[in-house]
Formats: C-alpha cells, structure tokens, sequence
C-alpha cells in the first residue's frame, strides 16, 4: 500500500503563507519523491479558497478533505499563524478521532488547541501517535526535519509471504 499524507495548512489570516505555502510544496516535492501519494491533490491559494466558498463550494472541500485526511497515513499540520479558528483544527480532530498519525510543525510561540497539545508525544493507549517539530517554517531545512518525522510515523511496509 502507497503511504499518504495529508499537509494541512491556513490558507488565510497567517502572516507567513508565503513561506507555509514554500514548506508544503517543498514536503510535497520530497515525499512524491520517495513514493508517496501528497493530499490534497489541489492546492487552494487564499484568493480561490474564499471565491470557492463564497460560490458554495466549501461543503464539498469540507467533505473532501474530511475523507482524505481519515484515509490518510499521516496529517501534516502546518500549524504557524493559524488563528484559533482555523480549519487545521477540524483536520486534526479527524485525525484524532480516526486514528491518523500527525505531525504539527510550528515555531515555539504557537499555540495549540489543547487537546492537540494534550496528544502530543502522549503515551494514552487509544491516541495516535502525533509529534511536534519545533520549526521556522522560513528555513529551508525544515523540509527536510518534517519529511523525517513523516517517516517515523509510518508502519514499515510488510514482505510478501
């Protein structure tokens, strides 16, 4: 089976897009690479998200990617900038609910909902396993850190009897 992740990121309100935006096609880049399947297939910039939910389409991106991230291997948050609320947050309690593995990279000064934080690192039976990396998503080698955490998080995949 083909890993996935699914990288979740704010595509409004965030002082730093531009640079979240740079990450995520940066872990996109490096994990098509090693075989794996990034979603969501599409990335929405700021200017088309708002035109698309004001147009009606925000039930069908809700419902895709509410899909995608439960089907998914491992969730990838990138959580800098994102404001309280952000739709990261629903993605993470999918992910949460689902059993998806997450790993949230944000700088040091951000705040996490608090059952996100509560999950972190947490050895409560019933959890996935969701790790933080503490990263300026401005430097290039956060890339390369996350893409590590992603790995970790994955199952080695079974030999054929």
């Amino acid at each position: 089976m083909t890993p996935s992740a699914f990288i979740a990121y704010p595509v409004t309100g965030t002082r730093h897009v531009g640079d979240i935006a740079a990450v995520a096609q940066g872990l996109r880049t490096a994990l098509t690479a090693c075989g794996w399947t990034v979603l969501p297939e599409v990335v929405v910039e700021e200017p088309v998200a708002i035109a698309r939910f004001r147009d009606g389409e925000g039930r069908r991106l809700a419902e895709r990617n509410v899909e995608q991230v439960a089907s998914a291997t491992v969730l990838v948050i990138l959580a800098d900038g994102a404001a309280e609320t952000s739709s990261v947050w629903i993605e993470a309690g999918v992910a949460l609910a689902r059993g998806v593995p997450t790993v949230v990279v944000a700088s040091i000064g951000t705040t996490l909902p608090f059952l996100l934080g509560s999950a972190l690192d947490s050895d409560a039976g019933r959890l996935p396993p969701c790790r933080r990396v503490t990263a300026d998503l401005r430097l290039p080698e956060t890339v390369h850190r996350v893409a590590q955490q992603i790995v970790s998080l994955t199952p080695p995949a079974k030999e054929p009897t």
